[in-house]
């Protein structure tokens, strides 16, 4: 049996002003942040985990960073399948300017980070989003032995879409879940290509 853990990236100081950041690669951990990966990496030491891969955004590298020396375990591969949702233009906008954009869209803002219909020529289109997300994690468990864990270092989005096409989600279902920083939905693959969640593990920093 193979477990595989999808883990969002810890605060950044973007994530502390309520910013929709996507791809921007320059946003770094705050404090919060710092202590919130520690507090994962405490989690996650007698998992089982020997293999980490990790988004290559700096918040999630940095995260990795601290996961790894605190599981004790070689470093982190980058995967560029793990890398942020591709926002377009909503990429950097603070929650208020995000809500009248969506409105004058005609979008719902229930879920103001999430649905966002396929017309939408500049934002990635979830279907990609989904395919990456599961290419990667299947790649990362083939690569380890029956009996061990790996550890996918990724973002809200990603892990978001991914889940919704597991569990057989539509999209456009408001908040149906949710992601916490520098917390974990741990997977087991019961057989190949297939995920069942198994647990949800939501960081006590928040």
């Amino acid at each position: 049996m193979k477990f595989v853990y999808f883990i969002r990236h810890a605060r950044s100081h973007a994530n502390q002003q309520n910013l929709l950041i996507g791809r921007n690669g320059e946003h770094e951990l705050n404090d919060i942040g710092l202590r919130q990966a520690a507090s994962l990496g405490e989690r996650l030491k007698d998992q089982g985990i020997r293999t980490f891969r990790t988004s290559p955004l700096r918040r999630a590298v940095q995260t990795a960073h601290i996961l790894t020396d605190t599981v004790g375990c070689a470093e982190a591969v980058v995967a560029k399948d793990l890398i942020e949702r591709d926002f377009g233009s909503f990429d950097g906008m603070d929650r208020p300017t995000l809500l009248e954009t969506r409105a004058g869209l005609g979008l719902d803002n229930q879920d103001p980070t999430g649905y966002f219909p396929p017309d939408l020529a500049d934002v990635e289109p979830i279907r990609d989003v989904q395919e990456r997300m599961t290419r990667a994690w299947q790649n990362a468990v083939d690569s380890v032995p029956t009996g061990e864990s790996v550890g996918l270092i990724s973002h809200a989005g990603t892990i978001k879409a991914l889940l919704y096409a597991a569990l057989g989600i539509d999209e456009r279902h408001p908040r149906a879940f949710k992601v916490f920083q520098a917390s974990y939905v741990k997977c087991k693959v019961p057989e190949p290509g297939r995920l069942t969640v198994h647990e949800i593990w939501v960081n006590p920093v928040q």
